[in-house]
C-alpha cells in the first residue's frame, strides 16, 4: 500500500486527463481552421498568424472578427465543455480586437460575455500586440537581452 501511494502522489492521473482533454480542443480548433469554418487572420505580409495557442489552463483563438467565427467558437466550446466537463468560466476570459467598430465589440460581448480587453498586453512574459512592431513594442525584450549581456 506504500507503493500505491507514493505512486499515486508522483503521477497524478488528473493532469494527464487535463492534457488529453486539451490536445481534443487543440484538433478540434485545428479541424475547424482545415474545414473553412474559422477563418484566420492574416498578417500585413499576407502570412497566416497562428490560429491557437495554448499554455496550462489557458488558450487564445486568433480569428478574423467575423459573426459565424464567434458562433462556431461558441459551438466548440461548448461541446468541449459537455465532453471534457471542465466549465469555461466567461468572467476569466476576454476577447480583444483589431480594428472592429462598436457595434461588433457590443455583439461579440453579448454572444461571449467576455470582457474586452486592451492591446497591448503581456502574456507569459511576451507582447501581444496588434499590426507593425514598434520600437515601444520591444524595448522590454531589448533591456531584458542587455541584462544577460551585462551578466
Amino acid at each position: 500500500s506504500i507503493v500505491k501511494e507514493v505512486f499515486i502522489k508522483a503521477y497524478p492521473l488528473s493532469p494527464l486527463l487535463f492534457y488529453l482533454a486539451e490536445d481534443v480542443r487543440s484538433r478540434a480548433t485545428r479541424k475547424l481552421v482545415e474545414e473553412g469554418n474559422l477563418h484566420l487572420m492574416i498578417s500585413l505580409k499576407g502570412s497566416l498568424v497562428p490560429f491557437h495557442l495554448m499554455y496550462a489552463g489557458d488558450i487564445m483563438i486568433f480569428a478574423k472578427h467575423m459573426k459565424r467565427n464567434v458562433q462556431k467558437l461558441i459551438r466548440l466550446l461548448n461541446l468541449y465543455e459537455l465532453s471534457s466537463d471542465q466549465a469555461i468560466s466567461p468572467q476569466k476570459c476576454k476577447f480583444y480586437q483589431g480594428d472592429i467598430s462598436s457595434s461588433h465589440v457590443n455583439a461579440f460581448h453579448e454572444m461571449l460575455g467576455f470582457s474586452m480587453g486592451t492591446l497591448p498586453f503581456t502574456y507569459l512574459g511576451a507582447l501581444i500586440f496588434s499590426g507593425k512592431p514598434k520600437c515601444a513594442h520591444l524595448l522590454t525584450i531589448i533591456d531584458r537581452l542587455k541584462e544577460k549581456l551585462v551578466k
